[in-house]
């Protein structure tokens, strides 16, 4: 299906004209994981079905439309960076400008590499810290079990997320390179840290010579200008970011001191590793612009807002029914089967969620799919639209759990 989201100087504008072979669109983008394909288009705060429906979008592609899903004004202006790039052949200088205003945000990434994918970024760090250290052991903080190959699982330890002492008993045992880990876990989630968790975790870090890989794939930006370690003020020694920072395409980037990126660059040489399409370069920086513009401000107002307001409606219903917010990231987590929704335990059934989510699409609003995702709120959204994903909240559940 191809999708047009626009029409620009009076012709239609087809999204792969902006997009590279190979890429998919912002419009495919955001269906994945999210929307059925019966989701056909997204501007603004909202999607749009075959049918001609809109419902007010919280999963913004997993979070990563961060301004909204884009309208013709910012199509318009990624193009002219592409062409401009493109014309010239001056992707550095597209790069260098990039690299300077993701330092402003984050100071501790002094220096940037863009690559196409987050594990490639994610690659890139860890092989970084084995060059620095000359220690091979990965700690890999998660707040549940994550896929991991063999040659990765026998040298990775993972160390649940909030938990100092399984931590520092990792330590004990191993040789460790680098510890990585969300600063706010976010699926499932969002998982807030403990006080003073993450300054342990950079404490404990300085202490053993391990370098610390802060992964901001989802809360960089979006917790703050600067991330979870602005909200936090927590430096890591190295940052991964992604789709975020590519205005929603694909992209993976990894940012840290200039002497630590040092370590792993001929490495990224002799693996022979493509750099990231000029195309999320250009929408990152655009999107990156637009968002310093607007500020958080508003966007954290309306995420206090929602997780107040899904708190009340929940209250009303019972108490095993729990909310979660952070910044703009926000989930309900709804437990029939009596289990208290915990911090650390996410592991809750699942009939219930599925249910409320069919009545809220049938109120025109769109959750994650599953119990176990995420929500997110985009400076498109407004506060009325909070207020009516609040009462929808308590439309739907009233009709499923009475």
């Amino acid at each position: 299906m191809r999708l047009v989201l626009n029409e620009l100087n009076g012709s239609q504008f087809l999204l792969e004209d902006l997009i590279a072979p190979g890429d998919r669109s912002f419009g495919e983008r955001h269906r994945e994981g999210c929307c059925s394909d019966q989701i056909v288009k997204g501007q603004g705060a909202k999607i749009v079905d075959i049918g001609g429906n809109e419902y007010l979008d919280f999963c913004l592609a997993n979070g990563s439309m961060i301004i909204g899903h884009p309208e013709k004004e910012f199509l318009e202006a990624v193009r002219l960076r592409v062409e401009e790039t493109e014309r010239t052949g001056n992707r550095a200088e597209l790069e260098s400008n990039f690299s300077e205003t993701i330092n402003e945000a984050f100071p501790s990434m002094e220096r940037s590499l863009f690559l196409e994918s987050r594990n490639l970024a994610t690659e890139f760090a860890l092989k970084s810290a084995r060059l620095r250290t000359g220690r091979k052991s990965i700690i890999k903080v998660v707040s549940n079990l994550s896929y991991l190959t063999q040659e990765a699982a026998e040298n990775t330890v993972l160390v649940p997320f909030n938990d100092l002492d399984r931590l520092c008993v990792s330590l004990s045992r191993e040789a460790v390179a680098a510890i990585i880990l969300e600063p706010v876990p976010c699926f499932p989630g969002p998982i807030v840290p403990e006080d003073s968790y993450l300054e342990r975790v950079r404490e404990i870090a300085d202490g053993n010579g391990i370098v610390l890989i802060f992964d901001e794939v989802t809360t960089g930006f979006r917790l703050a200008m600067g991330g979870a370690q602005e909200r936090f003020r927590v430096r890591p020694d190295l940052t991964i970011l992604g789709k975020v920072a590519g205005g929603g395409l694909p992209i993976g980037i990894c940012g840290g001191l200039d002497d630590l990126m040092d370590e792993g660059s001929s490495y990224v040489c002799r693996s022979g590793s493509v750099p990231s399409s000029v195309r999320p370069v250009a929408a990152g920086l655009e999107t990156v612009q637009r968002l310093r513009g607007q500020g958080h401000d508003r966007l954290n107002e309306m995420g206090e807002r929602m997780g107040k307001g899904l708190e009340a409606v929940l209250n009303e219903f019972h108490v095993r029914y729990k909310a979660e917010a952070i910044g703009s990231i926000f989930q309900v987590f709804l437990d029939p089967s009596g289990q208290k929704a915990g911090v650390q335990d996410r592991n809750m059934r699942k009939e219930l969620y599925p249910k409320v989510r069919e009545k809220l699409l049938e109120n025109k609003v769109h959750f994650s799919p599953l119990q176990e995702g995420t929500n997110f709120i985009s400076t498109a959204h407004t506060m009325n639209d909070i207020d009516d994903t609040v009462n929808a909240v308590l439309v739907s559940l009233g009709e499923v759990a009475l």
